[in-house]
């Protein structure tokens, strides 16, 4: 009895320092929120079974194609269009010119990389933190990238890659049905990048070109003047 004793107040003083030297080598947020986490009950962690016909599905990789298959397939070929609206455009304008108010400077790729709100990560897992740790050592491969995708009008196919998340709707209580959640797509955070920075190169060409005579404004043909 006297070493059962013994051998329980060891455990607890051994959790006790165990949890000292956690919370005492809290650096950053995210090892706050990941320690804030493991505090939790556990049945709040664990999300509800679905309900699909009757049918309850528990396990996690069983839900997720369950999610899959009645949110994101759900469409087939017989709901496109019966005729592609781009079927009669030409080549010049599918791929217009975007040098309508010059490069991206150095200032508006960093705004657009790294000091952005959305910060999840897609596939390739590079975290905004991890792109401004190692900004200043590529800054200018990332400039000149950005810059060839602009002139291109070109996005990579790597970065059209996204990894697709289902969160719960906001006010869905019920969360064992599927109409409870919706799909996210998060993808590289490089590509997120260059869409925003093409994005904001077209809000600056529509406004120099609302300033302008119709007659100065681009033409697929000659381009922006």
């Amino acid at each position: 009895m006297e070493l059962r004793k013994e051998f329980l107040r060891t455990v607890r003083n051994a959790k006790r320092q165990y949890w000292r030297d956690v919370i005492d080598g809290v650096e950053t947020d995210a090892q706050l929120y990941k320690i804030v986490g493991w505090h939790k009950l556990g049945p709040r962690l664990k999300s509800p079974p679905l309900v699909i016909e009757g049918v309850q599905i528990e396990g996690t990789k069983e839900k997720a194609q369950s999610l899959a298959q009645n949110i994101i397939q759900r469409f087939s070929s017989a709901d496109d269009l019966e005729e592609d609206p781009l079927q009669d455009w030409e080549e010049a304008e599918l791929n217009p010119d975007l040098d309508c108010v010059g490069e991206a400077s150095m200032e508006e790729v960093e705004a657009c990389t790294v000091a952005v709100r959305s910060t999840s990560p897609g596939v390739d897992r590079t975290t905004v933190r991890l792109l401004s740790a190692f900004l200043w050592s590529i800054k200018n491969a990332v400039r000149g990238l950005f810059n060839k995708c602009l002139r291109a009008a070109y996005y990579p196919k790597a970065w059209k890659l996204a990894e697709v998340v289902m969160i719960p709707k906001p006010g869905k209580k019920d969360l064992s049905s599927c109409r409870s959640y919706r799909p996210i797509a998060l993808i590289s955070c490089l590509g997120k990048g260059t869409g925003k920075t093409c994005g904001t190169k077209d809000d600056m060409c529509v406004e120099r070109k609302a300033d302008q005579p119709p007659a100065s404004w681009c033409t697929t043909e000659k381009g922006c003047h």
